[in-house]
């Protein structure tokens, strides 16, 4: 028995080369091994090597996510034109999406195997109870653990994750970002003011500075009251926020003529806006 257990342990880093990232026609594919690693916010994260022909509008719907919850996890991929080939993303992984044991129905040919990496401070009772909710013993006896010690860097089999995808009703807790929360309360409180105020509609140019460090969202506007939300619209991307108005544009000249409203980089990345300056339709309630 700790022969295999030294052979298996000698095997893991072979896995390295089959990565989770599928081939130009499916995500995920039975031959793939998915690692599987924890957040500090306990989430669990599998990385995601982008192929040719995969995208990041498909690859989110793979995964049952909206593309700006997989820019929550991938910041960097905001910044840029074009996400090219070989790109690593990061993915959460619902508890639902894990299957632990092979049942009646299982088929090997539409799962990957699934496997931990051991973190620094972790022991087997955490992983295997807190974490997959698995007797010690079973993640023992399917990695041929003599006892209980574990090395951080090693790969824990804990089992299979769907080559169909995961559906969208397995993520309970959705990891919507907390600009996006913050939206959809700010939309709600709109939607209750509306029937109480007149709707004024806009179209126009925003602007927002690329170089801006600001993480938070807001606008500034000449019609709509301090304070007051408003709803802006990339007509590109589809996407609409709902964010707070906190002062006047400065300077037309600065700005720009046409410039309706001017955003903070935190809004108009969330309207997924590439350009310093892009199309949008606003409303608002005075």
């Amino acid at each position: 028995m700790k022969f295999f257990s030294t052979l298996t342990f000698l095997l893991f880093p072979l896995f390295i080369f089959a990565n989770s990232h599928g081939d130009s026609l499916n995500y995920l594919t039975a031959q793939d091994s998915v690692f599987l690693t924890v957040d500090e916010n306990n989430q669990k994260i599998i990385e995601h090597r982008l192929e040719e022909k995969q995208t990041i509008y498909s690859l989110a719907k793979f995964y049952g996510l909206e593309v700006v919850e997989l820019f929550y996890f991938n910041i960097e991929l905001e910044r840029m034109d074009e996400i090219p080939v070989g790109t690593d993303i990061r993915i959460p992984i619902p508890n639902k999406a894990i299957k632990r044991y092979k049942t009646k129905n299982f088929d090997e040919k539409k799962h990957a195997s699934l496997y931990y990496e051991v973190q620094k401070g972790d022991n087997l009772y955490h992983i295997a109870k807190r974490l997959f909710k698995m007797p010690i013993e079973d993640v023992q006896n399917r990695n041929g653990l003599p006892d209980n010690n574990i090395q951080p860097g090693q790969l824990l089999h804990v089992g299979w994750i769907s080559t169909d995808g995961l559906p969208r009703e397995h993520r309970k807790v959705k990891p919507i970002p907390p600009e996006w929360q913050s939206s959809q309360i700010n939309g709600m409180a709109y939607l209750q003011a509306k029937g109480i105020k007149k709707e004024y509609g806009e179209k126009g140019v925003a602007a927002w500075n690329k170089n801006s460090k600001s993480t938070k969202s807001f606008a500034l506007h000449g019609s709509a009251p301090i304070n007051s939300i408003i709803e802006v619209t990339n007509p590109m991307t589809k996407r609409n926020i709902y964010i707070k108005v906190v002062g006047r544009p400065s300077s037309k000249t600065y700005y720009g003529k046409n410039v309706v409203v001017v955003l903070s980089a935190k809004a108009a990345k969330m309207l997924g806006a590439r350009d310093p300056r892009f199309y949008v339709n606003i409303k608002y309630l005075r």
